[in-house]
């Protein structure tokens, strides 16, 4: 119970904490009126931190595999779809390598549909398998594609 005292006591009045909050976030705002006329249109909430969501990291990954590429990226994608078109086995490398190449939608159209090929492949082995989410996660979140990753992680062929 001292705690909570202890807690409440340092604690500022909600409405306070609020507005203090927003004129960080958004400064040159913080008048009365809904919070929601107050943000900036089109504003995001970023709920993970940097170094959680290692975006750099992926970046630096991408320039990399770039550079290591034998031929060039629309080689490499026009191979993953003939491998798609002909049913050819798709290998973990070659999927992370894609993820790591993708710079538009429609390649990331391509990675769903790889992925989607890869996992309906690999359905029986998930001892130790390689899990794609966190970096289709980034690939989305750097091209801005937040509703192309949420659609295949809600997806319950892939889910499950």
């Amino acid at each position: 119970m001292v705690r909570d005292g202890m807690a409440a006591a340092l604690r500022p009045s909600s409405g306070a904490l609020l507005q203090a909050l927003q004129i960080s976030v958004y400064p040159g705002v913080g008048g009365s009126g809904s919070a929601c006329c107050r943000c900036p249109l089109g504003a995001k909430r970023y709920l993970l931190t940097d170094n959680i969501v290692k975006l750099k990291e992926f970046q630096h990954k991408k320039v990399a595999v770039a550079c290591n590429l034998p031929g060039t990226k629309e080689t490499y994608f026009r191979n993953l779809e003939e491998k798609l078109i002909q049913n050819k086995l798709i290998l973990k490398e070659e999927l992370i390598t894609l993820l790591h190449l993708c710079e538009s939608r429609d390649h990331v159209e391509l990675a769903k549909n790889v992925i989607y090929r890869y996992h309906a492949e690999n359905r029986n082995i998930t001892v130790g398998e390689y899990k794609f989410g966190p970096l289709f996660m980034r690939l989305c979140y750097e091209l801005d594609l937040e509703e192309s990753a949420v659609e295949l992680m809600k997806d319950q062929v892939i889910v499950s």
